[in-house]
């Protein structure tokens, strides 16, 4: 795919340029087996994965995959250790 210009002469990455590790709200939930409402009240209680608002406050909220494989290391139970 080519990049595009946005009109400053500068190249934009295209869409699909963004790192796969990052991940939208709906990734995330699907990564981790669970509904977008049960990480948005996560989100809101504050014990769910760290998470980004991109752009602004009220801006799409994004997972970093490596913030979501701590999050489930953490959570994780039955573990017996030697």
């Amino acid at each position: 795919m080519m990049n595009k210009s946005n009109g400053s002469g500068n190249a934009v990455q295209p869409d699909d340029a963004l790192p796969e590790e990052l991940m939208s709200a709906n990734e995330a939930a699907i990564y981790l087996q669970n509904s977008e409402a049960k990480l948005a009240k996560m989100r809101h209680d504050g014990i769910g994965p760290a998470y980004v608002k991109a752009d602004s406050p009220s801006g799409p909220v994004r997972y970093w995959k490596k913030d979501l494989d701590a999050w489930l290391a953490s959570v994780r139970t039955g573990m017996k250790s030697n």
